[in-house]
């Protein structure tokens, strides 16, 4: 239960940062319009967030289908790099065990447990930082230590 409301407060926290941030480049997605990646082709699109399959829509998982090879329900939400030097999308650990998961038809095991996009210990393939890592830089810098 303590797990949970740590991973709703990182959450926030990550929400609340997020909106005070710099602005962006011009062809990085904001935050109203996340990336998707079929785990398929590996093909990457902005969408917007839906639950239709009803599978995943119980984990609130957003899925689409791609878009370049029309596999249904392949393409699933990508996580932001919090890191604004960055700033790139990327599909987590935990979302790349929930998608084969999914495949072979074994989600119990994802019961009650937070969306994978969300992952505090997700670390960046890019720059090796983690959401929890940088959220933790980011208050030793406000507090001067």
């Amino acid at each position: 239960m303590a797990a949970v409301l740590i991973a709703i407060i990182v959450a926030a926290l990550a929400s609340v940062i997020w909106r005070y941030l710099p602005s962006r480049s011009e062809n990085t997605q904001t935050a109203a319009q996340p990336m998707f990646e079929c785990i398929e082709c590996h093909y990457q699109f902005p969408a917007e967030v839906t639950l239709d399959n009803p599978d995943l829509a119980e984990l609130k998982v957003a899925v689409h289908d791609c878009l370049q090879c029309k596999a249904k329900g392949s393409a699933y939400k990508m996580t932001l790099c919090p890191n604004p030097k960055c700033n790139k999308h990327y599909l987590s650990e935990a979302t790349k065990k929930l998608a084969a998961a999914a495949r072979k038809g074994q989600l119990e095991q994802f019961k009650g447990t937070e969306s994978p996009d969300v992952d505090p210990d997700s670390i960046c393939p890019y720059c090796n930082m983690s959401i929890r890592q940088w959220q933790l830089e980011q208050y030793r810098k406000k507090k001067g230590l």
